[in-house]
């Protein structure tokens, strides 16, 4: 039997609430891994991100797949006028209150415990990712229709609920959820640029304003993430010491050259428990030299960082029978990862004084010249920017701000990595992007209509031949003896 769009939401709604009854959340300080604590199901946010992103609009003609790919490649980078001259991307769009009702939803609350947790095995189901993601790209677009709607709170709100998200990922302490609530947090911010440009009134900014007032200091913690997941690993390898070989083959892969398994099978079962524990031992001392070094400072824990992943790499080079495998195979690169994450926080942090600025901007019909401007009016003092350890870079450059973090060289030379914040730029890109836009639109109308004349004029030419072949016939018929 086929459903309709509605009964397939509650069938998918009622399983959602039959499989997140009592769910699973990391655990706290001191619990142990195996029993961690449980969420009740109507005050965890993870129900109501899986509900916005199971009730999303899919498209069912070549009419919304087409619109679907405009709303998700060009929409993101064009201002909210291009609606003008797509009402039926704006229609759709709107008809998203659903979703972003279940988004606000999830936002409410302070626990979020997706059921990433798999019995027996040390490696997080993290399924959710990829639909979490794309549920936060449609609220993107769904806050651009509003704009467009008159409707700029309702926008902020939105903005405001995908940071809620982001900082929820974090509780799923694993470093794939932190990167992909980091590439969430800056398509959010690429998009609030924008936003802040075309210049919204006090109403709007205030709500911005005010979830970053009451946001924690730090919105990342890949230290922990790699803390918890050194101790599930090593909880998984050594509770079932006479299945080593198994679990570390399982970390090989399709690896054709095992040596620790070599060196596991030459042992007997006392030695290869010893040695396997002492592997363990090293691997999560290993990782806390890491997340030690995470913490400090940014010029003080790089360089111990860049030390410790080139002993990895030289470990996992030589290739020696007696080197432990858990380090090549479980302990991260971290120099790149350390820097991605320092990145998005400083992007939050961006964000935040933008939106203090643009609040500034409302209230007194102008941008402020500096951060101590900032700070005199909101009455806060704001994050530092996290590579230098000075103040973020803010600048009033003609007549909007600019603000930059300082990156590294690799991540500058990177285009894929917001670190410049130009709002002027901003406007003048989307506004060249639309023009663009708005000519090929024009052209392909022309050229519709050309073809259009091209074919009618074929199409009358084929059938004044025919008649013209038509009377001819007639003729000979009638000239016949």
């Amino acid at each position: 039997m086929l459903c309709g769009p509605r009964t397939k939401r509650l069938l998918f709604c009622g399983a959602m609430a039959a499989f997140l009854a009592v769910v699973p959340a990391r655990p706290s300080a001191g619990q142990d891994d195996k029993t961690p604590k449980t969420v009740d199901l109507m005050q965890n946010a993870a129900l109501y991100y899986w509900k916005a992103a199971g009730i999303m609009q899919a498209p069912a003609t070549p009419e919304e797949f087409a619109l679907l790919s405009f709303v998700e490649k060009d929409l993101p980078a064009l201002p909210p006028r291009i609606f003008a001259t797509r009402p039926d991307a704006l229609r759709w769009l709107l008809n998203e209150r659903p979703m972003i009702n279940a988004l606000d939803q999830g936002a409410r609350h302070p626990a979020c415990a997706f059921p990433i947790y798999v019995e027996g095995e040390a490696a997080l189901d993290l399924g959710h990712l990829p639909k979490i993601r794309a549920m936060a790209r449609r609220a993107l677009a769904v806050a651009k229709a509003f704009e467009y709607a008159d409707n700029a709170e309702g926008a902020a709100i939105v903005y405001a609920n995908l940071l809620r998200l982001v900082q929820h990922l974090d509780q799923d302490e694993s470093i794939t959820s932190g990167l992909a609530a980091a590439d969430i947090l800056q398509e959010v911010a690429a998009q609030l640029q924008g936003y802040l440009a075309r210049g919204q009134r006090t109403q709007a900014v205030s709500v911005l304003a005010r979830f970053f007032a009451a946001s924690p200091e730090t919105i990342f913690h890949p230290a922990d993430y790699l803390r918890f997941e050194a101790r599930r690993y090593g909880s998984w390898l050594l509770s079932y010491s006479d299945r080593a070989e198994e679990r570390l083959t399982r970390l090989y892969g399709n690896t054709a050259y095992r040596p620790g398994v070599e060196v596991l099978l030459s042992l007997s079962a006392p030695e290869r428990e010893d040695r396997l524990r002492g592997w363990v031992t090293d691997y999560q001392h290993r990782i806390r030299s890491i997340t030690e070094a995470m913490e400090q400072p940014y010029a003080a824990g790089i360089s111990q960082i860049r030390e410790l992943d080139q002993q990895k790499t030289a470990m996992r080079a030589g290739g020696t029978p007696d080197a432990n495998p858990l380090i090549p195979l479980l302990v991260p690169t971290a120099n790149s990862l350390y820097q991605r994450f320092l990145l998005a926080e400083a992007q939050f942090d961006a964000v935040d004084v933008l939106c203090a600025a643009a609040l500034f901007r409302a209230e007194t019909g102008a941008w402020p010249d500096d951060l101590p401007a900032i700070s005199a009016l909101t009455q806060r003092v704001f994050a530092q920017d996290p590579f230098s350890g000075d103040d973020l870079f803010y600048k009033l450059g003609g007549d909007m701000p600019t603000m930059t973090i300082r990156v590294p060289k690799w991540m500058a030379s990177q285009p894929n990595y917001l670190y410049t914040f130009n709002l002027s730029r901003q406007l003048k890109d989307e506004g060249n992007r639309l023009e663009d836009l708005l000519r090929k639109i024009r052209e392909d109308k022309q050229q519709r209509a050309e073809e259009a004349v091209k074919a009618k004029l074929l199409s009358d030419q084929t059938t004044e031949a025919g008649e013209a072949s038509s009377r001819e016939k007639s003729s000979t018929r009638r000239r016949r003896p």
